[in-house]
């Protein structure tokens, strides 16, 4: 019973659930929103989201179920490889002379030279196994591991991915031209000197560019730019462009044009002037303004053409009035002067160590070995008697015997010279 649980563990079968299993749920994890607040997910999916709150839908890479499934996948395309590597070793000692079959096609030819066939082959890297009535001619049974190499790099890969889903540092920061971020496990920080957009001419967004400047210990060590795509990496962190945003200065004095309050806020953001109950939510800064068909603010590019700042008041929980203004245009409210003004682009950038890319890297590389073992150095087989040369090979064994007859027609040729 035992080894019936452990073949079938191994199997080929149980690999092919396993694998679509883990492709299903990253599938899941492609559609559904991950790391949201718990209570979202019941108010998007209704009944259904608290059945994907159980099966950790919201965080399904970090979940106990994917990482158990991702194991048991590392440990049956284990036990495939070794269960199969015996046997490939056994094909790669030259004991191991494959029997032609009874509808191998035999491109012997009677005025062929067999001893100026075999130093031909010999020149072509074939290595002559046996003596007497028949013998072989083998190349490139290497060949034989490329199963095995291509199943190790996925394990790797595999296992890559699951020790940086593990211990992977990994975070986002928003800065503002000027700002700081200080990452003191890698022993350097950044300074943000510039951050920019480039347009089309059409005004759409060519590229995002922060410009930054690496210090270690206080010492400016080096300056980068980074840019989607292009991520600086430093100390072993890497740190990607992954968004913009606008931040904006909120100002607002009484009537006397005493300054009460001088904050930054972005979109989607309230603040609250506590002295009169009052808040004020920055509904959106547009920096292209127009309006939809809905009579909706939009923007028609990120870049400044026709700013418009869209403001909503509400005092103590009611609503108090909204607003379409320009910046720096005063919105009068009771004895106080609201303003939005200074709209300043913000980069927002991701950081992360994964402990497993070198795992991953390693891994590809194995897969791109075992991929050309097994489609370019498949092993190769030449029976040869004295009335016949057989090819045998696995695969492409069209190619391998269009090749063995173009030798052949060289030996022939070669030997009408000799005579």
């Amino acid at each position: 019973m035992l080894k019936r649980v452990t073949n079938f563990l191994i199997s080929l079968k149980f690999g092919i659930i396993l694998f679509l299993l883990i492709a299903v749920y990253s599938i899941i994890g492609t559609i559904v929103p991950q790391g949201l607040a718990p209570d979202h997910y019941p108010h998007l999916y209704r009944t259904f989201g608290r059945i994907m709150l159980i099966l950790q839908f919201d965080n399904i890479y970090n979940s106990i179920i994917f990482r158990t499934i991702v194991a048991i996948f590392i440990v049956n395309l284990a036990g495939c490889t070794l269960n199969f590597l015996p046997g490939q070793l056994k094909r790669m000692k030259n004991t191991y002379t494959p029997k032609p079959k009874e509808n191998s096609e035999n491109l012997y030819e009677g005025d062929l030279e067999l001893e100026l066939l075999i130093d031909e082959l010999k020149k072509k890297r074939f290595k002559i196994i046996g003596e007497g009535v028949g013998f072989y001619a083998v190349k490139d049974r290497i060949g034989c591991l490329g199963s095995t190499v291509t199943h190790i790099g996925i394990i790797v890969i595999v296992l890559g991915g699951f020790i940086g889903n593990l211990f992977a540092i990994e975070g986002s920061v928003s800065l503002l031209p000027g700002q700081e971020m200080n990452f003191p496990d890698h022993n350097f920080s950044i300074v943000v000197d510039d951050f920019y957009i480039e347009f089309r001419e059409d005004n759409s967004i060519e590229q995002y560019i922060s410009e930054v400047s690496i210090y270690e210990e206080g010492v400016k060590v080096k300056e980068e730019k980074i840019w989607v795509n292009n991520p600086l990496l430093h100390n072993g962190l890497n740190l990607y462009q992954s968004y913009y945003g606008w931040l904006n200065k909120i100002k607002i004095t009484d009537e006397d044009g005493n300054l009460l309050c001088d904050s930054l806020i972005g979109d989607g953001q309230e603040h609250v002037y506590e002295a009169g109950d009052l808040m004020v939510f920055l509904y959106g800064f547009f920096p292209d303004f127009s309006m939809d068909s809905m009579g909706n603010p939009i923007t028609r590019s990120q870049k400044i053409i026709n700013p418009r700042y869209a403001v909503v008041l509400h005092e103590d929980g009611q609503y108090a009035g909204s607003y379409i203004v320009e910046p720096g245009e005063e919105m009068p409210y009771n004895n106080l002067k609201i303003q939005f003004l200074e709209p300043t682009l913000y980069t927002g950038m991701t950081y992360r160590q994964d402990h497993g890319y070198y795992f991953v890297l390693a891994g590809c590389l194995l897969v791109f070995i075992g991929l050309i073992l097994s489609f370019y150095l498949y092993p190769k087989y030449i029976y040869i008697t004295r009335d016949s040369v057989i090819p045998i090979t696995k695969q492409n064994s069209w190619g391998f015997t269009y090749k063995l007859k173009n030798l052949l027609s060289e030996v022939k040729y070669k030997r009408g010279e000799e005579v």
